[in-house]
């Protein structure tokens, strides 16, 4: 089993590499980029957000328009949320290969 997976900084960089099953992913920054990638089988409800920064989406299956600073929209169906914040930083969901 397992359960959602919390990251948080106040100062710096969060980067994680997620496999196995979507229990939901949060990871929230107040001054650094959080790059995150997941496994292209997950279904999640997906929103990207920062302040100062831009929020990027690679490999992802369709083409989707954004605001350089949000995106809210969901992956294969939806499912658990991934919620990534920053502050001042970037912000980039890859959907692995």
């Amino acid at each position: 089993g397992g359960g959602k997976i919390a990251l948080e900084t106040g100062a710096g960089s969060i980067q994680a590499s997620c496999v196995g099953t979507n229990a939901g992913l949060s990871a929230e920054s107040g001054a650094g980029s959080i790059r995150v990638t997941v496994p292209r089988s997950w279904g999640a409800n997906v929103s990207l957000a920062t302040d100062l920064g831009s929020v990027e989406l690679v490999g992802w299956p369709v083409t989707v328009d954004h605001d350089k600073e949000s995106f809210d929209g969901s992956l294969n169906g939806g499912g658990p949320a991934i919620d990534l914040n920053s502050s001042l930083g970037g912000v980039t969901l890859t959907v692995a290969r």
